[in-house]
C-alpha cells in the first residue's frame, strides 16, 4: 500500500506585554507570550488519472482552517510501493510556488530519497481558510495482470495524524468506467461510499475521515485499456483471486455494520432507560423532600409575636451570637464579648493618642487588663471568656497587663490556631438542649441520604449510559440542599430566636427614635449589638445618641486622650475603635467573614477622598477654593496617591467639614 503524511508547522509570532509595577515603579519587558492555536483539515479533494502506459498523475487540494498565526507546512509520500515521482508543482489557486530554500513566503522545499518524497512550503497566514494544490505524476502505479488492469492505491494513509473533514477522490481510467465492465471497491471507514458517475468516472468518498484511518481505492478494467509494454505482466490470472479477497472483505464490512447497527440500538434503549430511571428517581427525590418536609419541617408556631422587642437578651452575648447565627461561632461573638468584658470592668480600651503614620489605616489602640479585678472575679468567668483574657494577656502579650493592635495583628497565626478551640468552648457552653426537632432532624437525613443515592447513580448511569445519567446528578444535588428546609428548631430555641431577631430590629431602628434608657444601656447594646451583626453605622448611631456628661459614666472602660467637640465626632470616634477592635481580633483569629467587605469599603473611602482632592483642585483653578493652596499641595501626594486613609491636620478637615464631606 502507499502512505502519504501531511502535518501543519505553527508560526512563532511574537508578542511583547509590557507591565509596569506601580508599588516598584519599574518597566519589565515579559517573554513573548503565544496564545492558543490550532487548525484544521477540512477537505481533501483528489483528482486522479490513469493513463494508458500505467503511471498516476494527481492534483491533491487541500483546504486548511487556521485559527492563529501559521508559516510552513509539510507533505510525506512513501515511496516504498510506488515508481518514481515526477513533474511535481504546487499551486495556490492560480499562483505557483517556486522551488527555493530562503522559506520565504510562496516558496517550497522538495526532498526526495529511495524511501520517501518530503515536501515543505511557506506561506503566511492568519485567522483564514486557505487551499493549496499539490501535483505531481507517479510511474508504475498500475499492475498489469493476464486478465485485467488493477489500480490499489492509499489516497491517504493510516499514518495521517489528523481528522479529515472530507476526502474526495475522483479517479479517471483511461476509458469511461462502465458499471460491469469496471468493478471498483473502497477500502476504510463503513461510512464511504463508491459511486459510478455519470461522466465515467469513479467517485471515492468518506466524510469525515477519522485520524490514523486509511482511505483507499481498489479497480479493476480492462487490460486492452493500457498500451502493450506499460506495465510488467504478472504471471498468473488476478480477478478471480481479487473477486475472493473483496467478497471476503464485504462480508465483513457488513458484519461490522451489523453489529455496529445493534450496538446503537442498544445504547439508544439504554440511553432511554436510564433517562426514564433518571427522571423516575428525581421525582421521588422530590416526592421525599416534599413529604418529610410536610411530616416534620413546618415549623413551630411560638407564642410570641413581637416584631420589635427591647428587653436585653438574658444569654451572654456569644451565645447569643451561637443562637442567632444557628450554632456558627462567628468574628461578632468573640468582639462581642471583647467589650462585655470591658463593660464589666475586666478591661479597659484605651485609643493611641499619637498619630497614625501615612501608611496605616484605622485607629491605633490598646487593650489593658485590670489585673486585681481579674484575679478577684476569675472564678464567676465562664470558660471561654477566662480563655479570652489568658490567651490574650498571657501568650500574646506575654503576661503585660496592655496589648496594642500592633500585636494583635502580629499574632494573626497564632490566634487563628487558639480560635478553633476557643469555638468548641462556646459551643460547649450552650445549653445542653436540642437546637432542631429530632424527629426534622431524621426526615432531613433521610432526605439527604436518598439524595445520596440519587447522585451516586447518576455518576454510574454517566458513566456506562452517557448524558441522560446527568438528570438524576442534578435533580440528587437539588434534594440534597433542599433537605436542610426539613430542619426545624424546637420550639424554646425558635422562641429564643425570634427575641433575639426583634431585639436586633429594635437597635438598628426604634430605639434611634425613642432614645428611651439608652445612656444606661449603652454598654449592652454596644456588645449585643457587635454578637447580632447590626453594622457600624447602627453602632456609630448608637454613642451619637450619647450625651456628652454621661460618656464618662456609662464608658468608663473607654479612655480617650484628646476630647471631642460634638457628639457625632465623640461617636465616629469610638465607633472607629470599636471596629477597628472587633476586625482585628475577629481577623487575626481567622473568624473575619468581611474582610473582602471592609477591604472594598477602605478602597471606596480612598476613592472618595480623591474625589474630593481632584474636586478641590477644580475649585482653586477657577478661584472659588474653599480651602488654601499651600494645604492642598502638602496633602496632594497623600490623597492623590491613595496612601492615605484619612487626615487629622485640622485646617484640612475644617475645609472637608464645610464641603460636607469629614
Amino acid at each position: 500500500m502507499r502512505h502519504r503524511f501531511s502535518c501543519i508547522h505553527q508560526a512563532w509570532p511574537w508578542r511583547h506585554t509590557t507591565v509596569l509595577l506601580s508599588l516598584l515603579g519599574v518597566l519589565f519587558v515579559f517573554s513573548p507570550v503565544v496564545g492558543a492555536r490550532s487548525f484544521s483539515l477540512d477537505r481533501v479533494a483528489i483528482i486522479a488519472r490513469v493513463d494508458p502506459d500505467g503511471s498516476l498523475w494527481i492534483d491533491e487540494t487541500r483546504t486548511y482552517t487556521y485559527d492563529g498565526r501559521y508559516s510552513w507546512a509539510e507533505f510525506r509520500l512513501p515511496l516504498d510501493r510506488v515508481g518514481s515521482v515526477s513533474d511535481f508543482s504546487l499551486l495556490e489557486a492560480d499562483r505557483a510556488f517556486t522551488a527555493s530554500t530562503s522559506e520565504t513566503p510562496g516558496t517550497y522545499e522538495l526532498t526526495s530519497s529511495a524511501d520517501e518524497l518530503y515536501v515543505r512550503w511557506h506561506y503566511v497566514a492568519e485567522d483564514e481558510t486557505r487551499s493549496f494544490t499539490l501535483r505531481y505524476r507517479i510511474g508504475d502505479v498500475v499492475a498489469r495482470h493476464p486478465d485485467v488492469a488493477e489500480l490499489y492505491y492509499q489516497f491517504v494513509g493510516a499514518i495521517n495524524p489528523q481528522s479529515i473533514g472530507r476526502v474526495e477522490v475522483e479517479v479517471a481510467l483511461p476509458e469511461p468506467a462502465v458499471f460491469g465492465e469496471v468493478r471498483a471497491w473502497a477500502h476504510g471507514p463503513l461510512h464511504g461510499q463508491v459511486a459510478f458517475e455519470a461522466s465515467g468516472r469513479l467517485a471515492f468518498d468518506v466524510a469525515p475521515l477519522p485520524a490514523r484511518q486509511m482511505w483507499e481505492a481498489r479497480a479493476v478494467f480492462p487490460v486492452g485499456w493500457l498500451t502493450v509494454g506499460a506495465a510488467a505482466v504478472t504471471g498468473d490470472p488476478a480477478l478471480d483471486r481479487i473477486l475472493v479477497e473483496e467478497d471476503a472483505w464485504v462480508r465483513e464490512a457488513n458484519d461490522r455494520r451489523e453489529r455496529d447497527r445493534v450496538a446503537i440500538l442498544a445504547s439508544e434503549a439504554s440511553g432511554r432507560t436510564a433517562g426514564r430511571l433518571s427522571t423516575a428517581m428525581a421525582v421521588f427525590g422530590l416526592l421525599a423532600v416534599v413529604m418529610g418536609y410536610l411530616k416534620a419541617g413546618r415549623g413551630h408556631v411560638v407564642a410570641y409575636t413581637q416584631r420589635v422587642d427591647a428587653n436585653i437578651p438574658t444569654e451572654p452575648p456569644a451565645l447569643a451570637s451561637y443562637v442567632y447565627y444557628t450554632k456558627q461561632v462567628q468574628g461578632g461573638a468573640l468582639g462581642a464579648t471583647l467589650f462585655d468584658l470591658a463593660r464589666r470592668s475586666l478591661l479597659n480600651i484605651e485609643q493611641d493618642p499619637q498619630k497614625k503614620k501615612w501608611y496605616e489605616s484605622g485607629p491605633k489602640f490598646t487593650i489593658r487588663l485590670q489585673r486585681n479585678e481579674w484575679r478577684r472575679r476569675k472564678s464567676e468567668l465562664k470558660t471561654y471568656e477566662r480563655s479570652l483574657i489568658e490567651f490574650l494577656f498571657d501568650e500574646v502579650a506575654e503576661g503585660r497587663d496592655a496589648l496594642g493592635s500592633r500585636e494583635l495583628k502580629k499574632a494573626r497565626g497564632k490566634m487563628q490556631k487558639w480560635f478553633r478551640g476557643w469555638k468548641k468552648l462556646v459551643q460547649a457552653s450552650a445549653p445542653d438542649r436540642p437546637f432542631y426537632d429530632p424527629a426534622s432532624m431524621r426526615a432531613a437525613i433521610g432526605s439527604a441520604l436518598v439524595a445520596a443515592a440519587i447522585v451516586v447513580t447518576g455518576i454510574v448511569l454517566v458513566v456506562r449510559v452517557g448524558p441522560p445519567g446527568v438528570v438524576a446528578i442534578i435533580a440528587g444535588f437539588v434534594c440534597l440542599l433542599s433537605s436542610l428546609a426539613i430542619l426545624r428548631m424546637t420550639p424554646e430555641a425558635k422562641l429564643q430566636r425570634k427575641k433575639l431577631q426583634a431585639f436586633r430590629r429594635y437597635l438598628k431602628d426604634y430605639h434611634q427614635q425613642s432614645r428611651v434608657g439608652v445612656g444606661e444601656r449603652i454598654g449592652e447594646y454596644l456588645v449585643y449589638g457587635l454578637a447580632l451583626g447590626v453594622g457600624a453605622k447602627v453602632i456609630e448611631r448608637l454613642f451619637g445618641s450619647l450625651s456628652k456628661d454621661d460618656r464618662a459614666t456609662y464608658l468608663p472602660w473607654y479612655v480617650q486622650h484628646h476630647g471631642t467637640a460634638s457628639p457625632a465626632e465623640f461617636a465616629h470616634a469610638m465607633t472607629a475603635v470599636v471596629t477597628a477592635t472587633t476586625a482585628v481580633v475577629s481577623s487575626s483569629a481567622g473568624a473575619g467573614r468581611g474582610r473582602v467587605r471592609r477591604w472594598w469599603r477602605r478602597g471606596r473611602w480612598r476613592r472618595r477622598r480623591r474625589r474630593i482632592a481632584a474636586s478641590m483642585q477644580r475649585d482653586l483653578r477657577s478661584g472659588t477654593a474653599r480651602v488654601p493652596s499651600q494645604v492642598l499641595h502638602r496633602y496632594n501626594r497623600r490623597i492623590l496617591s491613595d496612601s492615605c486613609h484619612s487626615t487629622q491636620e485640622p485646617s484640612l478637615r475644617a475645609a472637608l467639614t464645610r464641603r460636607g464631606d469629614a
